[in-house]
């Protein structure tokens, strides 16, 4: 694929997941990931770049909280600081679990892991009133 259409497929991706976004309400990675995955990228950089604009979307939403003066900085930092730390040994954990395993298990575990925290999100999330 030459470079100027692969550009043009880019930015069209952008555009398209920006507006299924905001008229839809739904994940915009869906529709990165699909462009991506019609382009040269290699699978593991285009589910990165996927992951990766989380983070902007979240900071995105966090700084639409203190503008609104819904935030609240104390409250903000400790639980930045609670879910780096708890994600990291949890993280960690499970990078050391999965060392030990046989490597078709691995992908087994994993969807069981993601499985089990979709569960607890449902449970949790709703009595919360988020």
């Amino acid at each position: 694929m030459n470079q100027p259409r692969q550009f043009y497929l880019i930015v069209a991706a952008g555009l398209i997941a920006g507006l299924v976004q905001g008229v839809l309400g739904v994940g915009s990675g869906s529709c990165i990931m699909a462009f991506l995955l019609m382009t040269p990228i290699n699978t593991q950089a285009a589910s990165a770049t996927s992951g990766y604009q989380v983070l902007f979307i979240g900071l995105a939403a966090l700084v639409q909280g203190f503008i609104n003066g819904d935030g609240n900085l104390v409250d903000t930092a400790f639980f930045v600081t609670l879910c780096i730390i708890f994600g990291g040994l949890v993280t960690l954990g499970i990078n050391r679990f999965l060392r030990n395993k046989n490597q078709k298990n691995v992908s087994k575990i994993l969807v069981f892991i993601i499985f089990i925290l979709c569960m607890m999100s449902v449970v949790m999330i709703p009595p919360a009133g988020i």
